[in-house]
């Protein structure tokens, strides 16, 4: 670490704190001094988003499949600096303007289609799907464990439309588990959460 720069008033030049005085080339005015970036801080949530990262904060590889805004995300990453986050969407402008922002370390936002993602399947991962409709977050299903043998990875499961047939269509087919259920309300809406496991 570089010894800390002090001004000495009495002669306008910079001085080396660690040891006798060293009258340096340059006047304390030529010098820029680099401030520290301001620390992230966890974006408002929603109260369904909030129920969301709660669910999702024993987990330390999470995807956050048709991400939006990113908040989520953003917020458990934000949470636990050694947990691994991607936010994934398949809108390009979604993605651009998360990208745009000033993002953890440990999180990723990456355009592409969610059917194709390749997850690590392991025990601490979970792939979260809400605010889409039933039918494309089966594709999604579908298409993530299409190439997966012995399931490891978990699900959170909030679902606008039909969240029933995606809970039956994550059991059915793949004989995973509702672990955690809860539901809230919010604007005159029942938002319902599945936590799903294999058995």
């Amino acid at each position: 670490m570089q010894p800390l720069a002090i001004h000495n008033k009495s002669n306008g030049y910079i001085t080396d704190s660690s040891g006798p005085e060293e009258k340096h080339t340059k006047p304390f005015a030529e010098y820029s001094i680099l401030a520290p970036e301001p620390a992230l801080t966890i974006p408002k949530l929603s109260r369904r988003l909030n129920r969301l990262v709660q669910l999702a904060s024993d987990f330390n590889i999470i995807w956050d499949i048709g991400c939006d805004h990113g908040k989520a995300g953003m917020a458990l990453a934000i949470n636990n600096v050694s947990r691994e986050v991607h936010c994934i969407d398949c809108s390009k402008h979604v993605i651009a303007r998360l990208q745009s922002l000033q993002l953890p370390t440990n999180l990723t936002a990456t355009c592409v289609d969610a059917a194709t993602v390749k997850i690590h399947n392991c025990k601490d991962e979970l792939v979260i799907l809400a605010g889409m409709g039933s039918h494309t977050a089966n594709k999604i299903i579908d298409g993530i464990l299409a190439e997966t043998g012995d399931y490891q990875a978990s699900f959170l499961i909030s679902i606008h439309r039909n969240h029933d047939d995606t809970v039956a269509h994550l059991a059915g087919r793949y004989g995973f588990n509702t672990t955690q259920y809860s539901e809230i309300e919010e604007k005159k809406y029942t938002y319902r959460f599945d936590l799903m496991s294999p058995q």
